[in-house]
């Protein structure tokens, strides 16, 4: 199998419990994600806005994943199912608001920067985009990382996105990950979120 579950030595990360409290959904910037979970690692508690409106707990375990090819591991949360596997991709969703996919390739010429463009102009799924953000994620777990993090519409409904581009400096390996979500006010600071925990699961296998 190109991907599998790494059952034989699976560790489990620590069950994460997100309290997420909102008045109204108020954008946090995708930045301070990616720096929260680089101080923070795997657990902390985000507060999203200062006068309780409604209150989302989550807790779920986390499966560990490694892909040979590219010699990389990572981790997706238990409320995704992987749906596609292949030489060209990975795909795992919740089967109802959030997708993400995960596309590798060799070329050592590209930037990070590059890679997550390449990524933006392939996303031809999603139509009307704009983007709301864009920064370098700097260095972490042996890559370099830029995110592009915009609005957009597929099949008539708005939705989310955000791409990751990933480049090995070692490597002609570079990823591109994108992850999109529906919008639902009461859910989209909790996809952010996970979005960002998932793209900084990934690593360099050493």
């Amino acid at each position: 199998m190109l991907f599998r579950p790494k059952f034989l030595n699976k560790k489990n990360l620590d069950s994460k419990i997100k309290i997420i409290i909102f008045i109204s959904y108020k954008k946090k910037s995708f930045k301070l994600f990616f720096q929260e979970e680089k101080m923070k690692a795997l657990k902390r508690i985000v507060l999203v806005a200062a006068v309780l409106f409604a209150v989302n707990v989550f807790a779920e375990g986390w499966q560990d994943w490694e892909w040979n090819d590219y010699s990389i591991d990572f981790s997706l949360p238990d409320s995704l199912s992987v749906t596609e596997a292949s030489e060209t991709r990975l795909v795992a969703t919740d089967k109802k608001n959030f997708t993400m996919t995960v596309a590798p390739w060799n070329d050592a010429s590209l930037t990070e920067k590059q890679v997550a463009y390449k990524g933006y102009n392939n996303y031809t799924a999603i139509t009307a985009k704009q983007i709301l953000e864009e920064d370098s994620m700097g260095d972490f777990n042996g890559f370099k990382g830029y995110y592009i993090y915009g609005y957009g519409k597929s099949s008539g409904k708005s939705l989310y996105f955000v791409i990751v581009g990933l480049i090995n400096p070692n490597s002609a390996a570079n990823f591109y990950l994108t992850f999109a979500w529906w919008d639902k006010a009461s859910q989209n600071a909790a996809f952010e979120q996970m979005a960002a925990d998932i793209a900084l699961t990934f690593k360099v296998k050493e």
